[in-house]
Formats: C-alpha cells, sequence, structure tokens
C-alpha cells in the first residue's frame, strides 16, 4: 500500500493534480482500488466509476495493482479502467489536434484514423469541448459523421432481414465508391473489430457503386446522409 502512495503521489505532482484530502490523492485512489474488491456491489461500481473520472494521475497505481498478481475478478476492473481511460485520453488528443487543424488536414486525419470505431467517441468529444455555433467544428462533425453512417449501413448488410440489407447497399450505393470503398478497405485490415458484416462487405465491395463522388458530394454522402447523429 505505501509503494502504491508513493506511485500515485509521483503521478499527481508530474501531471499537475496536487495530492489533497479527497479521492483524488494518493490515500484516496488507493482506497478505491481496494473498494474495487468490496462484497458491496455499489461500493465497488462507485470506486470504477471514481477512478474512471479521476483518469491519468490513477495510471501508475492501476499498473502497480495490476503487477502486484489481483484475482481474476480485479484484474478484469482493472484492465477495464485502464482502458477506458488510455481511450479518452487519446481521443481527448485527437480531438485536440482536428480541431487545430485546417480542413484539409483535418480529412487526411480522419482518412488515416486506425480504428474507425473511435468515430463515435471522437465525435461526442468534439460535441462536448465546442459551442454549438462553432461553424469549423460543425464541418468537422459532418465529416465524421458520414463516416459513421457508411460503417452503419456496412453493418446492416448483414441483416438477415432482406428489406433492411437491401436499402442499407442502395443507401451505400449512393455514397459513391471513392467514399464507401477505402473504408470497407479499412476494415477488412481489422476484421475482428468489426464481425459479421465483414463478407458482405467484400461482396458489395465488387459491386459497380454509382453517385456523387467524394469530390461532388463534399467528400461524403448525399446531403441527406450527412447530418450529424444527435
Amino acid at each position: 500500500m505505501r509503494r502504491l502512495m508513493s506511485l500515485v503521489v509521483g503521478a499527481c505532482l508530474i501531471t499537475g493534480h496536487a495530492p489533497g484530502n479527497g479521492e483524488n490523492d494518493a490515500a484516496g485512489i488507493a482506497q478505491l482500488i481496494s473498494q474495487l474488491e468490496s462484497g458491496k456491489f455499489e461500493e465497488r461500481r462507485r470506486a470504477e466509476i471514481t477512478l474512471d473520472k479521476i483518469g491519468e494521475p490513477a495510471f501508475p497505481a492501476l499498473h502497480q495493482a495490476l503487477a502486484d498478481r489481483p484475482s481474476l475478478e480485479l484484474r478484469r476492473r482493472l484492465e477495464m479502467l485502464v482502458t477506458n481511460i488510455e481511450r479518452r485520453a487519446r481521443l481527448d488528443k485527437l480531438a485536440a489536434r482536428l480541431l487545430r487543424e485546417k480542413p484539409k488536414e483535418q480529412i487526411k486525419v480522419l482518412d488515416d484514423l486506425e480504428d474507425l470505431n473511435d468515430l463515435d467517441g471522437l465525435a461526442s468529444r468534439i460535441a462536448q469541448i465546442t459551442s454549438n455555433d462553432n461553424l469549423a467544428a460543425s464541418k468537422l462533425l459532418r465529416e465524421i459523421s458520414w463516416r459513421q453512417r457508411v460503417l452503419e449501413l456496412l453493418r446492416l448488410l448483414a441483416s438477415p432481414d432482406g428489406v433492411e440489407s437491401g436499402k442499407a447497399e442502395q443507401e451505400l450505393a449512393e455514397f459513391g465508391a471513392p467514399a464507401v470503398i477505402p473504408i470497407i478497405n479499412k476494415v477488412q485490415k481489422t476484421p475482428e473489430r468489426f464481425g459479421v458484416f465483414l463478407t458482405r462487405s467484400i461482396r458489395f465491395q465488387s459491386l459497380t457503386l454509382e453517385g456523387p463522388s467524394i469530390e461532388t458530394c463534399g467528400r461524403g454522402p448525399p446531403e441527406t446522409a450527412a447530418k450529424p447523429k444527435e
């Protein structure tokens, strides 16, 4: 416990979060980690939520707890916390970078995005840190939105409902090959992240897609399909 507390103090000093009397100081973080093994569900859940909110300053303590050979259940909770905090920190940095870039560079960053599943979290984070009347942010969210829609339609291709999958195929065709094919290619590189719809996506790629190109529809879908998710 003493080693754990010293690690947390160091992290607080490095990140600028000075230890205090609350739950985000060294003793508080150590106590929260111990509560992850509580026999009371409410106490375990509260500890998880609080550690998640503390974020990066809790990293050293979380990693030390993992190194101390915890029980399988505690390991699962610790790993989930580390994964969630790391992902949020990564998306925060990416959102900040995108908002600094010019439109052409924003498109390049989005095109190079390794994990398309990050699109939802990225859009949410940008919406949180910008105002509703921020025109640049609105355009950026539109760029993200049509990519989200393409992924959603690709998933619908796997629907057992023939009508639903047919509508998805038709809407994808309206997006046009320049918008759809690069996303399908990226999905193929990480099939474990997307699952069952991949086979039909590959088949769809072989079809002749007609519709507006990237250049003629603002780097994305027709106007009717390009609205950001609410």
